[in-house]
């Protein structure tokens, strides 16, 4: 799930990232937090988590991330930036204060996003995001994408 932009700062990320998935192998089960209003990039998410055997619980929007988030412990958060009710951005600073208010350990906070990241990168990081991940994207190690020398030979054309 590393396919990160940004030039140079972005191989910083992909590098925290990459880190981020792998303590799955070292580590399991992490606790993961995916934030996104979209059925569909829930979905996706849980179908690569599920890969690296994680099950992540999922919040819809950014009050509801921000209520899991306060009261249970996580590894990281994956969070969508524009939701309803609360996006990626206020949730994130809520989450921040709460840390530093109730001494609560710090989670990192990774941005989940179809918006251009390059000169956004900056910006996210100010509301407190860790690293940006631009959706879709790949997990590290893993060819995700259909081509035809990983097509199941079960299934041909008719």
């Amino acid at each position: 799930m590393a396919q990160l932009q940004g030039g140079s700062r972005a191989r910083g990320n992909g590098a925290r990232v990459a880190t981020i998935f792998a303590l799955a192998s070292i580590r399991p089960p992490l606790r993961v937090l995916v934030v996104d209003d979209c059925l569909v990039n829930q979905m996706v998410a849980v179908a690569q988590l599920e890969q690296l055997g994680i099950t992540p619980v999922l919040a819809d929007d950014g009050a509801q991330a921000v209520a899991l988030a306060c009261g249970e412990s996580f590894d990281f958060i994956l969070m969508d930036l524009q939701m309803p009710v609360l996006d990626g951005l206020a949730a994130t600073q809520r989450i921040r204060r709460f840390e530093q208010e109730s001494a609560w350990p710090r989670v990192p906070v990774v941005a989940y996003t179809s918006c251009a990241v390059g000169r956004d990168e900056a910006f996210v990081r100010n509301f407190g995001f860790d690293a940006v991940l631009k959706k879709p994207c790949a997990m590290p190690g893993r060819n995700t994408r259909a081509s035809p020398g990983n097509r199941d030979p079960s299934r041909t054309a008719a």
